[in-house]
């Protein structure tokens, strides 16, 4: 549980994922799907309960803490990204920009907005976004749609 004022609680060494996700959703009385183990360098989900009215909400972010210092910033900028788009706080991010409604228009996904704030965390840390690249994607399309978000935020963010 977290104590008055805590917002957030991290947990370190859990060596079943989804062990403890579903630990996590069985606590809220949720059913617990997960079988599988998480793909690539993060993952976040959004939990929601009710019990006698009362809404109870969670979120949980996992990042592989063997990554690089860019791969961690990204990664946990991305996660965080997706978090904003669950709970409908977008235009935070798009305010940002020069232009945030050319931004907006340029965003069709939850996923898009995941790698927009995943570059802008590196742009914020100082990292040359032209020297940075996303491994492994399978699928040539979603390389040239990460690039063009990548040149959006080199573009467009503000200083």
């Amino acid at each position: 549980m977290l104590e008055e004022n805590q917002f957030y609680r991290r947990e370190e060494d859990v060596l079943d994922v989804y062990e403890r996700i579903n630990e996590i959703r069985k606590q809220f009385g949720l059913p617990t799907p997960y079988h599988d183990y998480a793909h690539g360098y993060g993952w976040c989900g959004m939990l929601e309960a009710q019990c006698s009215r009362e809404k109870a909400y969670g979120y949980i972010v996992l990042i592989n803490k063997n990554l690089n210092n860019a791969s961690m910033i990204f990664t946990k900028a991305h996660e965080h990204g997706h978090f904003l788009w669950y709970i409908d706080k977008q235009e935070i991010i798009y305010q940002k920009f020069k232009n945030p409604h050319l931004v907006k228009s340029k965003i069709h996904t939850n996923e898009d907005f995941g790698n927009l704030c995943g570059w802008i965390a590196l742009k914020i840390a100082n990292y040359d976004l032209n020297e940075c690249f996303i491994m492994n994607t399978e699928n040539p399309e979603t390389e040239i749609r990460i690039a063009r978000l990548r040149n959006l935020v080199e573009n467009y963010l503000l200083d």
